[in-house]
């Protein structure tokens, strides 16, 4: 579900957690109601690296309800975690990515 937070989020070395540490926010059923915006930002940043295949853009919603960019991650970035989390980062098409990927670097 688009905005829907998995049941679990993962801790360094890959330690389950279900509610978090600070908040308190179970993350279960948990919507977010502006991950279009993030989504919208990404892609629009994404369109100035045009060269680069993967990014990991992290954001936040700042009081103002404005996308602020926290950072990118260009050399492999946290794909780990989100492997951890999702088993496979891009489920069924992580070949065909990775496949375009290689063909572009030639």
């Amino acid at each position: 579900m688009l905005g829907g937070l998995l049941e679990r989020g993962i801790k360094q070395y890959c330690e389950p957690v279900f509610i978090h540490p600070d908040s308190r926010i179970i993350f279960k059923n948990y919507q977010l109601s502006y991950c279009e915006r993030f989504f919208e930002a990404a892609r629009e940043l994404h369109k100035c690296l045009p060269s680069i295949g993967i990014v990991n853009w992290d954001f936040a919603m700042n009081d103002k309800n404005q996308v602020v960019l926290i950072e990118s991650n260009l050399i492999c970035g946290s794909i780990w975690l989100i492997q951890n989390a999702w088993e496979s980062l891009f489920l069924r098409k992580t070949q065909s990515i990775f496949f375009k990927k290689s063909e572009k670097s030639k």
